[in-house]
């Protein structure tokens, strides 16, 4: 752990260059900034509680903790904690991730495709097997939203200020890191919010990109109860509801306590992987060891909802309480069950009904299955990721790489909800 002025480590490591480098040593010496970084939560914990935001669950100690501990296998982590003047200020929050292409990226044959597609998808294939490099996220790979750095508005530091100090720190500790790991080859801002979208000036150096919309959806204020968000929504998809409603009536649910999910893990690791088997796009698997330490330090904050059929599970939804948000974490269930009983729908269902009744003003529904996530309220969120190459000539065919793997987002916003 280190404690460095930004202005004094400027140009110290190459790896990720410096924008507007002439600038930042007049500015840093302006804030006072100075950092603390770690690969340890625990070596910075008295003042990470200190500058973490008061309002994000994903940046506070008990979650990090956690995670730190029950990791996808490979990830290792980098914590950042700024200070003015001596006092904790800002923190920044990365994660160390081993990317290869070909795990991730599933590239399906289809038997009825075009001699085009069929071409193209081979040469997609052959790319992927040449795509693997370590990733360094500012960011939570696991949470949808902007959770990689935090400065409190107190402080007084601008965006450019903010950035180019985080690089400075991040530069200083992969060179120290990389004496015996891996060098990360790209660095990436996760999920930056519109109103936190980085300026020109500030995002020099890096390419901008968008991705498949987050889906969020808004809990009015006048909804006292399921009942007055179902009055609330047009006809054709109130009718659509009370049908879906009706098709679960076999399946039941409750929260599961920590003894059930303890006892029960295997079945539950088992429906969660039954889901991620059918993702477009995989970066890591989680072990269910993970959810099991989220509820016992989270408590009441972290609910595990399970869906049975005949006494039997077959399926389950993680809900986190961030503050005023509800985050659907991850969920689970048997693929064969979805069609006959609208199972996943009755899962957003029960979602939106568990977020009215505990009060939350949002639910983060995360970015897979927009369309039916559209029908049942939920909003499109453009984020934007930041990604930048070490070496040059990457660099400048990121853009069009992403392009190729994208997966496709041809879907048909609904719009569900009454204005």
């Amino acid at each position: 752990m280190t404690l460095i002025d930004c202005q004094i480590c400027k140009g110290k490591n190459k790896q990720f260059p410096q924008t507007n480098s002439a600038e930042a040593q007049g500015l840093h010496a302006k804030t006072a900034l100075t950092y603390k970084f770690s690969f340890s939560l625990a070596k910075l914990a008295d003042d990470w509680g200190k500058a973490a935001p008061p309002k994000d669950i994903f940046l506070s100690l008990p979650y990090l903790e956690v995670l730190e501990k029950h990791a996808p296998k490979g990830m290792k982590f980098l914590y950042i904690v700024f200070y003015k003047n001596r006092i904790p200020v800002g923190v920044a929050y990365g994660q160390f991730h081993f990317f290869v292409a070909k795990e991730s990226i599933p590239i399906p044959e289809k038997k009825d495709a075009s001699l085009l597609t069929v071409a193209l998808n081979k040469f997609k294939r052959l790319l992927l097997r040449a795509l693997r490099f370590e990733t360094l996220y500012l960011g939570n790979l696991l949470a949808t939203g902007d959770h990689g750095f935090y400065f409190n508005p107190k402080a007084a530091i601008s965006k450019q200020q903010q950035l180019e100090c985080i690089q400075l720190a991040i530069n200083e500790a992969v060179e120290q890191r990389t004496k015996s790991k891996k060098v990360p080859s790209v660095l990436v801002l996760k999920d930056i919010q519109e109103e936190n979208r980085l300026p020109i000036e500030v995002s020099k150096g890096f390419k901008e990109f968008t991705i498949q919309p987050a889906m969020r959806f808004f809990v009015h204020s006048n909804w006292n109860s399921f009942e007055d968000y179902s009055e609330a929504l047009y006809s054709k998809y109130r009718i659509r509801v009370k049908r879906a409603r009706k098709k679960k009536n076999p399946i039941k649910h409750h929260f599961l306590s920590l003894d059930f999910i303890r006892s029960h893990q295997d079945e539950l690791q088992q429906l969660y992987e039954a889901v991620i088997a059918e993702s477009d796009f995989l970066l890591f698997k989680l072990d269910f060891s993970y959810f099991i330490k989220l509820k016992e330090s989270l408590g009441e904050k972290f609910q595990v909802l399970g869906y049975f059929l005949n006494g039997q599970l077959v399926g389950f939804v993680n809900l986190l309480e961030n503050f005023d948000e509800l985050d659907a974490h991850f969920i689970g269930f048997k693929q064969e069950l979805n069609s006959p009983h609208q199972l996943y729908l009755n899962m957003l269902l029960d979602m939106i009904e568990y977020g009215i009744n505990s009060g939350a003003k949002s639910i983060h529904f995360a970015r897979t299955a927009l369309e039916i996530k559209s029908s049942v309220g939920a909003i499109p969120e453009d984020l934007f990721i930041y990604a930048r190459h070490r070496c040059l000539f990457p660099h400048l065919l990121m853009k069009p790489l992403f392009g190729l793997f994208n997966p496709s987002s041809n879907w048909t916003p609904r719009n569900a909800i009454k204005s």
